[in-house]
């Protein structure tokens, strides 16, 4: 892998691993989340994942506007639902991009190391078709 891959990998993806996740669901739930994506122009999988971390920001933003001021006036309180709102969005977008990046990540290592075989393999084909033409040349000459 080049130097920029391992840097790219460090600073976005250290400590990242996949985690497989299997949970079985109510029809009804799977069939909201299959209308969701639909909606949403998603296939399932990454609809599910959008789903999952738009819900964890959803309750993470809960659990900071637990700490905010309580009664704040009704100006405010409009606008802060609108953040809300906007911060799950952000959040959930950036969760499925940043398992997409992680993935082509992946991808490019896999493609990097099949690379590398590949080449391997034509110079030795290269070594040999060399080593056939001198051979063939020398009892030609004879």
């Amino acid at each position: 892998m080049s130097d920029y891959g391992r840097e790219f990998e460090q600073e976005f993806f250290a400590q990242t691993q996949r985690v497989h996740l299997e949970v079985d669901l109510l029809n009804e739930m799977w069939t909201a989340i299959q209308t969701v994506c639909a909606a949403n122009g998603w296939d399932e999988v990454e609809g599910v994942r959008f789903i999952l971390a738009a819900g964890l920001a959803y309750l993470e933003a809960q659990q900071q506007e637990g700490n905010a001021p309580a009664d704040p006036p009704a100006a405010d309180a409009a606008l802060l639902q609108r953040l809300l709102r906007e911060r799950v969005e952000i959040n959930a977008r950036y969760a499925v991009m940043r398992f997409r990046a992680y993935q082509f990540l992946k991808d490019a290592q896999a493609l990097a190391l099949r690379l590398n075989v590949c080449q391997q393999e034509r110079d030795e084909l290269r070594r040999w078709v060399t080593h056939l033409q001198e051979n063939d040349s020398g009892t030609g000459a004879s």
